[in-house]
């Protein structure tokens, strides 16, 4: 967690010290739905192109997932959202149709921003080959497959032998040039690439070796011809290419065998940044935002040291954290308070009358207990239409009993419970599931997407 969303939650803990009694009120049984209203709803206009689109891009993404990166995919995809762009300008929504016009907007903002993260992709994988000049191999050998070309054993083995040598002369370059400080074979003077680069070509070798191994096991097996040549090169390629992996982590990248992959970063630039706060509709610089962040942290501050006085603990607002994680319910009460937390959110946002909560909204949710393994990377709550808990379990060790405990205190827990139910994710789903759910591309962070949607990016990049 980061220092800001650390000292966000301890400033909403503080705030809420004042302890009291959360009765669990009776609900009524939902009333049946308005079938007028739900008649009456007007869905855009454009929905079924959004649609359209939705779905030829994720058959696209499908048809091409089994290369990581190729020219060939790239050109194909851009001349699709290319296609996309042009037909989209010449597209006419009646001044009237407001949901048509923001569909409109929307997808045209989408189509230019995928478009731009190909671009991205392109100039990164140009830094990247040059560690990796044996790619164009692999590739023309998962387009075998890909193009549904046919395959010819001895001809493979041949291929994949020379594959091989050429990974393990690509290997024992990177190493010379680290041992000699920059230097290639030969004296070249090829410079040492960076951690960063390091780091890019680990992911995008890694997804070409797990594609070669798919490819390979789409014939072996099934074609004894084509298992009886390959089978020994194969091996060797794999093997070839793992031992570059490991030089690439250990040499270039700074991440051990063993160790845990090391903080490197992956920068995209000013305008990979300008064209991201675009497409969430952030209409601020990162200069900006960060003077935003640093006045609210600032307040955040000053709330933090306003409830430690008031709590008796002074200016030492980190004594007055202390006491608040010792705020926590018995062990096997947790349901309880959630339960608890959530239908005060809900008589909260009914009373002031700020949100229309859907009374199916209000049955439908909820609760699991997180497991003990999963806790140790989400230690606070998960949610949606289902809340994931996170308390002690018998399996865990006292300190981490301890701490499972102090972490979801009641005053953390309420501010987690809140994000995650109603009014947050939950009902966010809900709403976003039963009208216009066409907008589900994942076009913006305003809007709840589901977890299929389609794919934006690689997870080399």
């Amino acid at each position: 967690m980061s220092r800001h969303c650390s000292q966000l939650l301890a400033a909403a803990a503080l705030a809420a010290i004042a302890l009291h009694p959360f009765p669990a009120l009776a609900r009524q049984t939902p009333p049946t739905p308005n079938l007028g209203a739900i008649a009456a709803f007007q869905e855009s206009s454009l929905a079924g192109v959004v649609e359209r689109f939705t779905e030829d891009l994720g058959a696209l993404e499908r048809r091409w997932g089994d290369i990581p990166w190729s020219a060939a995919r790239q050109a194909r995809m851009d001349d699709f959202l290319a296609g996309w762009a042009a037909e989209l300008e010449t597209l006419e929504v009646a001044p009237e149709d407001l949901e048509g016009r923001i569909d409109l907007a929307l997808l045209s903002s989408e189509v230019r921003y995928r478009r731009e993260l190909l671009a991205r992709e392109e100039r990164t994988v140009a830094d990247v080959l040059p560690l990796l000049p044996f790619a164009d191999e692999i590739v023309a050998l998962l387009d075998i497959r890909h193009f549904r070309r046919e395959v010819a054993g001895d001809e493979i083995a041949g291929r994949l032998a020379d594959l091989a040598r050429a990974v393990s002369e690509a290997d024992r370059a990177a190493k010379s040039r680290a041992a000699a400080g920059g230097a290639g074979e030969g004296g070249g003077g090829q410079s040492t690439p960076t951690p960063i680069t390091g780091l890019r070509a680990v992911r995008l070798l890694s997804s070409y070796q797990s594609a070669l191994r798919s490819w390979y096991r789409h014939y072996a097996g099934y074609d004894p011809i084509f298992g009886w040549w390959a089978e020994q090169p194969f091996g060797e390629v794999d093997a070839a290419l793992g031992g570059y992996l490991g030089t690439l982590r250990e040499r270039i990248v700074g991440w051990p065998e063993g160790a845990e992959e090391p903080i490197v970063g992956n920068p995209i630039g000013p305008e990979g940044m300008k064209a991201d706060l675009a497409r969430a509709m952030i209409p601020y610089t990162p200069a900006e935002l960060i003077e935003i962040a640093e006045r609210e942290f600032a307040w955040c501050e000053a709330e933090m040291l306003r409830a430690s006085r008031e709590m008796g603990y002074g200016d030492d607002w980190r004594a007055a954290l202390e006491h608040v994680k010792t705020l926590h319910v018995e062990p096997g009460r947790q349901p309880e308070l959630v339960i608890e937390l959530a239908e005060e959110a809900i008589d909260f946002v009914e009373a002031r009358d700020l949100v229309t909560i859907p009374p199916l909204a209000k049955e439908v949710w909820r609760l699991e207990m997180m497991s003990p393994e999963r806790q140790r990377v989400s230690p606070f709550f998960l949610g949606g239409e289902v809340i994931r808990v996170s308390f002690p379990t018998d399996e865990m060790t006292h300190d981490e009993k301890r701490m499972s405990m102090r972490g979801n205190n009641i005053h953390f827990s309420r501010a987690t419970v809140h994000h995650e139910l109603i009014p947050g994710h939950h009902l966010q789903g809900f709403m976003t599931d039963r009208y216009n759910s066409h907008r589900n591309l994942g076009w913006s962070y305003f809007v709840g997407q589901s977890e299929g949607k389609v794919k934006v990016d690689p997870d080399w990049v």
